[in-house]
Parts: C-alpha cells; structure tokens; sequence
C-alpha cells in the first residue's frame, strides 16, 4: 500500500498520509522535509542509488539521515523487511525524528505487522502529546484497521487540542463512512469543507455519500473537485458515473471519453464506457447505428483487457460483443476466459451454454 485511504469509486479505496507540523498544518511534505527529503531522488531510485547510499553509509555509519533516506527507497521498492531494519537503526541514533517513527509504521503496517504499526504510532503520540500530525495518522491506521472505538477517542483529543482542525473532521467523517451513518459523515465532512475551502479528499468523499442518497447536489461536489485539479480522477469519473445513474447517457460518455484520455491506462473506465454503449444500443432502432455502436462498445472493452489482461468482466462483455457481430468462435473464447478470472461465474456459464457449449466448472 503505497498510499492509504479513501478515493472512491468501484470500491476501490485510496488513503492518504497525514503528517502535520507542530501547529497541525496537513502536509506531510512539511513533515518529512528536514528528516527524509528523497524527493530529488524519485526519478532515479533504484539499486545503483541504494548502493550509493550504502556508500555513504559505509563512511558515515553514525548518520541518521542517511539510514533514513535508504530505508525510504526500500520502502518505495516494497522491501519492508530492509526498510523496517534501516529505520530502526536510524532511531537507534536518533530517537527523536518524529518522522522515522511515521516511516517506521508505514513499513510495519505494509508488511502486515498491524499491532506493531499501532504500538509505534502510540509510542511517537505519547512522546509528542502536541503533534496533531502524528495523533491524525494515528486515527488513520485505526481506522484503516477497523479500530473505530480507538480512532474516535483519537481524533476527539485533536478536536480538543484544535476545535476546528479539518483533517480531524475529515478522520471523523470517514469514521461514520465506515460504520454507515452516512448522516453524520455528511456533517463531518460538510465542517471539513467549510475549514478548508481546498480539501479535494473531502469534496470526493461528500460526492460519492450524496451520490449514494441520490441527492443531486453530489454534482456540486464533483465540480470542486475538478475546480481544484481538473486532472483529478475521481472527480472526472465521479461525474461520469453520476449522468450514468441518471440515464443521461450522452453526458456520461463526454466525462467517460474525457476521463480515459487523461487515464488510459484504467481499465474500469472502458469497462463503463463499453456499458454505456450497449445501453445506448438498446435505444436505437437504427441497424446502421447499432453495429457502429456495437464496434464502439466492442472497442472499449478491448483496451480494458488490453490494459487488465485479468478483468473478467471485461472478456465476459467482449464476448458479449462478439457474439452480438456474430463472431460466435470468438465469444466463446471470451465467455471462457471470463468464466477462468470472475468469482461468480454465473453469467458467463449461461451465455457459454446458450452457444453449445458446456458451462466452466471451477
């Protein structure tokens, strides 16, 4: 887990990694920038760079920072082993880098070692009563690890020490998200908004929950989004999804087209793209419009297997396609493939035996 908490769609969910200075200002670049600062090193990281620093390390085994910086490349390599022991030797220097100990937790909790995660975040919390930085991580991997009693007791001691501090009504709106009291994770995240005009994460979030409820005003949010950064993918499919749901189907394939020129590479938005297309087909009579509609659907489901080689839903509606081109051969080579990658295979069996052919049993 490279990032952590909470974008949006699909179920799929992005986090975020808090870190405030001593005033609990959110930016956990501000955080990190005296202690660990790779952010020179990002296009070039690698094993030639890790043995640079091991260099260095060699003729300066008491330096801190430079064990520091080391565990950080192996952490963005995804060796938390040889990150977790660099760190740990850095805060056997020096214990009191508030940001070794963050690092040092975002390593445990990658690698599975959630009680330890916890225990550091409290160890650095205890050490820095006044660090609102570290106490909103501290909620964060609560939350993450569905510690929701522990992650409230947390954030109400931030909202002690900061009444109005948005990153806390931002944890405390995620919080209610996560148990489903979608009311009060409304308000939170409303009071986040209204502290802090810019939080993009907040907007999202209020987006997705009124989208939810069917509340039109989810729109609004999306337009924030975007009116912060227009690249923003959430916000981008955010708003193709909501003229979807509401079968404004011209609409949602300008934001579709829209959103996979920016991401390309996403797979789930030519699989809803594709949909959408098979949706229009079935409001148009025309024979010449429809096979030109359903080359279109056939096409975005094509790059989303060519980007995600083990999207099943995506082979079950190539093969969908196929067959409706009367490519039969061709759909029941999708449908099996489809039925190989998807849990429930039930739709692919069906469309597998209403061609001939025997259902797929796993």
């Amino acid at each position: 887990m490279k990032t952590r908490l909470f974008s949006f769609f699909l179920l799929i969910i992005t986090c975020i990694s808090f870190g405030c200075d001593q005033n609990g200002s959110a930016a956990v670049k501000a955080n990190n920038k005296t202690a660990i600062d790779t952010s020179d090193l990002v296009n070039t990281m690698g094993s030639a760079l890790i043995e640079k620093i091991t260099g260095q390390i060699n003729d300066s085994p008491k330096d801190s920072k430079l064990y520091a910086t080391r565990a950080k490349l192996f952490y963005d390599k995804e060796n938390y082993e040889a990150s977790i022991k660099d760190i740990q030797h850095a805060l056997s220097i020096d214990s009191s880098v508030v940001p070794y100990y963050h690092l040092l937790a975002d390593a445990q909790l990658d690698s599975y070692q959630s009680e330890e995660a916890i225990a550091t975040m409290k160890k650095v919390v205890a050490r820095n009563p006044d660090r609102i930085g570290s106490m909103l991580k501290l909620s964060e991997f609560q939350l993450i690890l569905k510690q929701h009693e522990g992650s409230f007791e947390t954030i109400n001691q931030i909202l002690k020490k900061s009444p109005k501090h948005p990153e806390g009504f931002y944890m405390l709106g995620m919080n209610f998200k996560a148990i489903g009291d979608t009311v009060k994770a409304i308000n939170s995240l409303q009071t986040t908004v209204e502290e802090d005009s810019e939080h993009i994460d907040a907007y999202i979030q209020l987006g997705v929950l009124f989208d939810k409820i069917k509340n039109p005003v989810a729109i609004k949010y999306f337009d924030n989004v975007l009116r912060i950064d227009s690249t923003n993918y959430e916000g981008l499919f955010g708003k193709a999804w909501y003229y979807h749901q509401r079968n404004n189907l011209f609409r949602a394939e300008q934001w579709y087209e829209k959103t996979s020129r920016m991401y390309p590479r996403n797979s789930k938005v030519h699989l809803n793209n594709g949909i959408l297309q098979l949706e229009i087909l079935e409001m148009n009579a025309n024979k010449r419009a429809t096979k030109k509609t359903l080359k279109k659907a056939f096409k975005k489901f094509d790059l989303a297997v060519k980007v995600d080689p083990g999207f099943g839903l995506a082979y079950y509606y190539r093969g969908l396609t196929h067959e409706k081109l009367e490519r039969p051969k061709k759909a029941i080579s999708d449908y099996r493939q489809a039925a190989a990658l998807m849990q429930d295979i039930t739709r692919p069996n069906k469309a597998l035996v209403a061609l001939g052919q025997k259902p797929i049993f796993k």
